[in-house]
């Protein structure tokens, strides 16, 4: 057993945030924090109703990733008026009227959106957002939020 001490709330201070909008699987939240540590999305905002971070599951699957980056945990309108306070360009991730990512390569300060594994991004913040994104895919639909959110990241690392 251990007894942590959440971490106060920080403003956003990379310039690459990472919004998980409603990722309600915590193996899937364990596996994005990951990977977002990897690729230096540093700031990662949990809409709810995301799974909790702290969850044996996600902590596990995070393999301690949890603790090198600064958690947010916001509503959606106070999510897009931070982001756009701090001149980030949110970016959602969509599967329809979305460009490829290398068509946002090069952006100074970037705000990556995924969604949840059934719905996507909510409504709320695909309106919100500055463009839309989209893997180009073969013979398949979809892809899970955590493997996809890992392509975009690398694929937006420029």
């Amino acid at each position: 057993m251990a007894l942590c001490r959440k971490k106060e709330e920080e403003p956003f201070s990379s310039p690459r945030v990472l919004v998980l909008d409603g990722v309600g699987d915590p193996g899937n939240l364990g596996t994005i924090l990951r990977t977002a540590l990897a690729f230096f999305y540093l700031d990662i905002v949990l809409l709810p109703p995301s799974a909790s971070p702290y969850s044996s599951k996600a902590l596990m699957a995070s393999q301690g990733a949890i603790f090198q980056l600064r958690l947010h945990f916001l509503k959606a309108e106070e999510a897009v008026g931070k982001l756009k306070e701090g001149g980030y360009f949110l970016l959602a991730s969509d599967l329809s009227s979305s460009l490829p990512p290398e068509e946002y390569l090069g952006k100074e300060k970037l705000a990556l959106a995924l969604g949840s594994e059934s719905h996507g991004v909510s409504s709320y913040i695909r309106d919100r957002s500055d463009g839309r994104v989209k893997i180009e895919m073969g013979n398949i639909d979809s892809l899970n939020v955590a493997v996809a959110g890992g392509i975009l990241m690398h694929a937006l690392r420029k």
